[in-house]
Formats: C-alpha cells, structure tokens, sequence
C-alpha cells in the first residue's frame, strides 16, 4: 500500500497544474492532498502545500474566480481555516478572509435567489465555510439567512415532511425532489445539523431537519427488490423508480449518514438505529457493477465507500465497517490498472462526457484515492475535518 501511495504523490507532482482552484474539483484538494502527506508521511510535503495555496492566491488576486465551495473561493477559505486549526497558518496569515466573508455572503443570498442550495456547487456551501468562522461576530447572522432562507425555500408536505426542490437535469430543465447528500435534501439536513450543533437557530433548525428526515424516510423502497432502501431522486420526481448506486454522492451511504448524524445530535435513537441499519446491509453490497461502481474516486467510487465505513467503524467500533473498509481499499488497489493512468488510476465520466479520463482533484480521482488510502493507514475524526 505504501509502495501505491509513492507512485500516487510521484504522478500528482510531475502532473500539469491545472486551472481550476477548487476545493473538491482543483489545487486547493491537491494543496490539501499535500498537508495529509506532511503530518502521515513526511514533513517536507508542507512546502508542496503552502506552493499550491501560494498558485491559487495569485489566481484569485488576478482573475474572476467562481465563488462555491466545490470549486471556487469559499472551499479555499474553508482550507485557509483549516489549515490554520492545524498550525500551517496563523490568524494573521489568513486576515485576506477578513475582506471576503461579506463578498461571500451576497453570493450566498445571490444563489438562494435562483432557488439553487446546492452543497457542491450553490448556497449551503457557503454554510461550510461560515461555519468555520463562527469565532467573527458577523457570521452568526449570515447562518441565521441560511437557515431562514431554506425555511422560506422549503415545502410542507404531509404528515410534518418537508422538501426542497431543486433541478434534476439541467440540460432537460427537468426539476424535482433530490434526496442525495452530493446536491439534495440530505445535504441541507446535514447543514443545519452543524448548524443546530453550533448554538445558532436551534428551534428552527430543528423544525426543518425534522420534517426533511421524515420526508426522505417516506421515500424508503421495498429493498429486496430494488437493493437499496433509497432511490436517487424522491419517488415523486422519478417516472420510473430504481435502486440507487453504492456511493458518497448518491443513494443510502449519504443519506444514511446525514440521518446518522441527526439521530446523535438530537437524540433520536429510532432514527440512529434505522441508519445503522442501512450502513450494515451497505457493507454486504460487494457487486461492482451490480452497485455501479467503476473508478476509485470518492465522489462515486471505491475510495468514498472505503472511507466512508471506516469513519462509521471510528463512530461505532463496529468490525463489519471496519472489514467493509478493508474491502473497498483493496478494491481501490485493484482500480489502478491503467497503462496510460496516473500510477494506474483513471476517472470514469460517462460516454457522453468523454469515458476515461487522467485527473488529480480531491473528489474524483488521485488525491481521493490518496486520501482514502491515508485515511486506512492512520484516521480520525478530527484530522478529517469532520
């Protein structure tokens, strides 16, 4: 495994830089990549790190840059945040933020304007990143906007439920009810669950997180049939209902996680049960293409599972997350048999978007597979971000 993390780091720092700064989608990730490195490996790698955050500063500086956190400058305030929480900065290094937070802000109420709440991509991302800088005396009130404006965002369904709703397909228009932790409802429960855990809107985040939990669990199939207890959009939204995949983005991984969450924090012990329930029956889910799992990146690959359960085993101390981590890391080792691959590994986009492709960013490709694999060798909580 070691001798795989080696050629991971050789074929990120001989790979092109590319344009993009995001977080999860460009060099931030790959600065990130390079801090995990500096504290499991070798402490050279900090000056790798603090390279990259140097290239992404002069980008901001010198052009217009998207603002989200998948790819834009909310995840690099986020990184600077957390890298200062680590020692790689000071607060007086990081004060550039001090100009931003209100920037951001607007940008925030801008998205939640165009109905858009996207984790990835739109409003609730944001929150992330406010999130770490509770400790200014502005931010408490832009999480409060976030939570009134996905109150006002929010439907009331039967039986207390509430949703959001959101665009399935852009190229289509097509709009409905998304469930998923990557774009939809279980992403918004996860944001103010945070939200709640921080002291701020309590009786209001409560109020939304329970009625987006009880609309997700109306949206539970008949799991013999279909293999997974969730769809990936709601059963409303979907002319033909199917099983969703094994992975991070989409399906019962994300969405039990988000429901796992919530039972901890409020205390719910029916709801920490069921999503207990559904990350065990995940763990006997070893069919690739039966789970339509094709590459080893975290968004929707072997990694993301791989780490996934082996935060649940650190949550629970139970051996079948830590024996279904074991599996989807070897799996992970198994994906890297491209000749023209970076150390082996490639990311697989639908035909449609080109098949196979070389990439390095955090969420789908070799600084995934080199976090996940990192992750299996020496991992908390804590050092993860939560």
């Amino acid at each position: 495994m070691k001798s795989k993390i080696n050629q991971i780091i050789d074929a990120i720092d001989s790979y092109r830089i590319d344009d993009n700064i995001g977080l999860l989608s460009g060099q931030c990730g790959v600065a990130l990549f390079y801090f995990f490195c500096s504290t499991q490996i070798n402490n050279a790698y900090k000056a790798k790190c603090l390279k990259r955050i140097e290239y992404v500063l002069d980008r901001i500086n010198n052009e217009n840059q998207i603002n989200s956190f998948c790819t834009g400058i909310s995840g690099f305030g986020w990184l600077l945040e957390f890298l200062k929480e680590n020692k790689i900065f000071s607060s007086k290094d990081i004060l550039l933020l001090n100009d931003l937070d209100n920037y951001l802000f607007k940008n925030m109420i801008a998205e939640f304007n165009n109905h858009c709440y996207d984790y990835l991509h739109g409003a609730i991302g944001y929150g992330l990143y406010f999130l770490k800088r509770l400790y200014k005396s502005n931010v408490p009130s832009y999480l409060s906007a976030l939570v009134y404006h996905l109150e006002d965002l929010g439907e009331n369904d039967s039986n207390g439920c509430i949703k959001w709703k959101s665009i399935l397909d852009y190229e289509k228009d097509k709009r409905g009810y998304n469930i998923s932790l990557s774009h939809g409802i279980a992403s918004i429960i996860v944001i103010l669950t945070k939200i709640y855990k921080s002291g701020i809107e309590k009786t209001k985040c409560k109020q939304l997180i329970i009625g987006a939990v009880k609309y997700i669990l109306k949206q539970e199939l008949v799991r013999n049939k279909y293999n997974s207890y969730f769809p990936s959009w709601s059963i409303e939204s979907d002319e033909r209902v199917t099983s969703s995949r094994l992975a991070w983005c989409y399906g019962d991984l994300g969405i039990a996680m988000a429901i796992w969450q919530v039972g901890q924090t409020l205390n719910i012990s029916e709801w920490t049960e069921i999503a207990l329930e559904i990350l065990l029956y995940s763990t006997t889910r070893k069919d690739l293409k039966g789970n339509f799992v094709q590459d080893a990146g975290i968004c929707h690959g072997t990694a993301g599972i791989g780490h996934l359960f082996y935060r649940m085993y650190w949550n629970t101390k139970r051996m079948e997350f830590k024996i279904g981590a074991d599996y989807w890391f070897d799996e992970t080792l198994k994906m890297a048999n491209h000749k023209d691959g970076l150390a082996g590994f490639k990311t697989w986009h639908s035909e449609k978007l080109g098949g196979w492709a070389n990439e390095i960013n955090l969420i789908n490709d070799l600084a995934a597979e080199q976090r996940g694999i990192l992750g299996n060798l020496s991992y908390s909580p804590q050092a993860a971000g939560n």
